[in-house]
């Protein structure tokens, strides 16, 4: 049974990272997908933990605080959140998946596969930056249930 791994900050979950959770689903026997968040972030943690719950019910979700020091290079960094996915997890992952240039580094610390996924965004043209810069230019990009999120936000203001 081959177990895998995501890990991300979904700040805000968008199509890209349906197309890699996907990709992680269809690739792997039980895939866990670890939702970032730090206190600072407009968007909480357990909203976006909660939408990929609804959106992706055959994946795991786990919800982590983002508390690893990024004043390090990037060896140390990778080794770090290997350290701490497996800590998280609970066992050494089988694969995982990323669209990431971090993955072969935290992998390897890891010790086990790596999947690429459309590392040039070029299935699914959008990041997490550009919604939260430009909400109303991406809505397609979003769910429902996100997309709702921001038009409400934007009413209130």
């Amino acid at each position: 049974m081959a177990r895998g791994v995501i890990v991300g900050k979904f700040y805000p979950p968008h199509k890209g990272h349906h197309y890699l959770i996907n990709t992680g689903i269809k690739n792997c026997d039980e895939l866990t997908v670890i939702v970032c968040a730090k206190k600072e972030q407009s968007m909480p943690g357990e909203l976006r933990a909660d939408w990929i719950r609804e959106i992706h019910p055959k994946a795991k979700v786990i919800l982590a605080d983002d508390n690893i020091p990024e004043d390090q290079d990037k060896e140390t960094y990778s080794k770090a959140w290997a350290d701490y996915t497996i800590e998280l997890l609970g066992f050494v992952p089988d694969i995982a998946f990323t669209s990431e240039g971090y993955g072969e580094r935290w992998t390897k610390y890891m010790g086990c596969k790596h999947f690429l996924v459309d590392i040039k965004r070029e299935t699914i043209p959008c990041s997490g930056t550009m919604i939260r810069d430009n909400p109303l230019k991406y809505l397609d990009y979003l769910e429902k249930q996100v997309r709702n999120y921001f038009l409400n936000k934007l009413n209130q203001t």
